[in-house]
């Protein structure tokens, strides 16, 4: 483990195993550091089963009105196959964080930028509140409707519900910039390349493949 992970600081001493849920939102650099060097492995499975879940979910089609058993089916579909199988897009993005820090110069191994990905998680995971509500309420006979009879419109409830998806989305990006810049040991400038490089290499490889299926369909009429 690198030395700095080890002086910890007067900040990291109020870090505990029992609050790093609290302590991430406001000190993700000194808490993320806590957990790897203590317990890089604590509840990494769950997190990403969780992130998963909430990536699932966020791509339900809600904008059109849907009966309550419809909108059901699809918030199930997405928790089975969101915690099945969501997990294993963030291991290949943790994967690729590993690698493309190496290329720039970093140092981090697989298993730091995967610690990584998911506690940078936990807002995305906290964001299922607003989706799920988002869901709920462009649903025919919903429990919004039903139950908390809220006095503003379903459209401003919405607006709101999304603004503070997109505030959880940004801090979410905040702790893993802030994670990444850890354990790659990179200026900000360059976290930010580093997170964005999987993403990219990914574009360019599925798009290297479509340009390659439409020169071979080209070349066959």
């Amino acid at each position: 483990m690198p030395e700095n992970f080890i002086n910890l600081g007067p900040e990291n001493t109020r870090i505990t195993s029992r609050n790093l849920f609290i302590k991430l939102w406001l000190h993700p650099r000194a808490t993320l550091r806590f957990i790897l060097t203590n317990s890089p492995n604590a509840h990494v499975t769950q997190l990403l089963m969780l992130g998963g879940v909430a990536r699932a979910v966020g791509r339900i089609d809600y904008e059109h009105p849907r009966a309550a058993s419809s909108i059901s089916n699809a918030l199930l579909l997405a928790v089975l196959v969101g915690g099945l199988f969501g997990w294993f897009t963030y291991y290949a993005y943790a994967w690729g964080l590993s690698l493309g820090g190496q290329w720039l110069g970093g140092r981090a191994t697989f298993n730091m930028c995967r610690t990584v990905v998911a506690w940078a998680l936990v807002p995305t995971i906290v964001s299922l509140v607003p989706m799920f509500l988002v869901v709920d309420i462009h649903s025919t006979n919903s429990f919004r409707r039903e139950v908390i009879d809220l006095p503003l419109s379903t459209e401003t409830l919405t607006y709101l519900l999304t603004a503070f998806e997109l505030i959880l989305v940004m801090w979410a990006i905040s702790i893993l910039l802030a994670g990444i810049r850890l354990v790659q040991g990179f200026s900000m400038g360059r976290a930010v390349v580093c997170m964005l490089l999987p993403g990219v290499a990914i574009l360019l490889f599925v798009g290297s493949i479509s340009l390659r299926m439409r020169v071979f369909e080209m070349a066959t009429t």
